[in-house]
């Protein structure tokens, strides 16, 4: 997969309540003065650094305090009327997968963090040679995955393997699929919307991973993992690989993806997709990679918690200095929560 081994709402399980007294906005001691295109205003008004905050616990620049009302400097055109913003069912059920403690900090603690990673099973058992793609758990039922990766040279998954297992050993404790779902605006001759879901015939124990919001800005490193080749035209790996990768703008990838090289992006890079890789060091996804996570972990001691940012879709040669390009989740979290949590 990679030449070299090495995704917010993480404290949905605790609500904020706008009309109550007991909510706690965080303060910082000393004023400071806004930049041009930012206005000082409420921190109740400021709908952006609300939610920044919480869900990251991303500190606000404050501008001055009267009483214990906090002003921040805000985006001009983000400003807004005091609102409760509502949590998305994915935000949710992210709380209720990971119950973590309102306050951060502490020693990290060893987990397993890749419990969600899926490996997709095409036909009968036979080693490590019949799991062609990934995959990421979502929910106890349900795995997303690449749409390209419901056919592969027309065999369609059967099983799916979930916690980063090696794959030399016996599949007797794969999932069997239960259903297929192809993004309706997914066709096989481009790679936009290259986005589906697989529903499982029986729940999962392990922990689903969540879904990076759109309204938060992107890290700047992402994780990938995947059973890919560890190089170009090598072989499958039986074991999950791991590796750091630099995400790029899509302005900045553009200049490697010209519509008249790929023919699988006649309009060019579009929002709904997202870059990453390493320029210089060799480091990429590869063959057998597609439909894996690129992710964030955000840490709240004890736990760490995964954020799905992008699905592996396609890529030039492996760890070839041009940027991999990935599904963004986020552009399709209206989707993916119609179908997954649709009761």
């Amino acid at each position: 997969m990679m030449v070299m081994s090495t995704l917010t709402a993480l404290i949905f399980g605790i609500f904020l309540n706008f009309t109550s007294s007991q909510v706690h906005f965080p303060k910082i001691s000393e004023n400071v003065a806004c930049l041009d295109g930012e206005t000082c205003t409420s921190f109740r008004k400021c709908e952006v650094a609300f939610r920044s905050w919480k869900q990251f616990r991303t500190q606000p620049k404050s501008c001055y305090f009267k009483g214990k009302e906090q002003f921040v400097c805000c985006p001009r055109s983000t400003v807004a009327a005091p609102k409760i913003i509502e949590q998305t069912i994915s935000e949710q059920k992210c709380g209720y997968y990971y119950p973590v403690p309102f306050v951060i900090g502490g020693v990290d603690a060893i987990v397993d963090e890749f419990l969600f990673m899926a490996a997709l099973r095409y036909g009968a058992y036979n080693g490590p040679s019949n799991y062609l793609c990934g995959g990421m758990l979502i929910s106890p039922n349900f795995v997303l995955t690449a749409a390209h990766c419901i056919s592969v040279n027309g065999i369609r998954p059967t099983h799916v393997r979930i916690g980063g297992e090696d794959l030399s050993l016996n599949g007797s404790k794969d999932i069997k699929v239960k259903r297929i779902i192809v993004h309706p605006e997914y066709s096989p001759d481009t790679s936009y919307n290259d986005i589906a879901l697989l529903e499982l015939s029986q729940m999962s124990e392990n922990l689903p991973a969540c879904l990076w919001s759109d309204l938060n800005p992107l890290p700047k490193k992402v994780i990938a993992i995947g059973y890919g080749h560890k190089e170009f035209a090598g072989e499958i790996s039986k074991t999950l690989q791991k590796v750091n990768l630099t995400l790029f703008r899509n302005s900045e990838c553009s200049q490697f993806l010209e519509p008249s090289t790929y023919d699988n992006l006649p309009n060019g890079l579009l929002d709904k997709q997202i870059c990453a890789g390493e320029l210089v060091s060799p480091k990429d996804t590869c063959q057998g990679d597609s439909g894996g996570p690129i992710f964030t972990r955000i840490t709240f001691a004890p736990k760490h918690i995964p954020y799905l940012i992008g699905i592996t879709s396609f890529g030039s040669l492996c760890a070839s200095g041009v940027p991999a390009v990935y599904t963004r989740i986020s552009e399709f979290r209206t989707w993916i929560e119609g179908i997954v949590w649709n009761d």
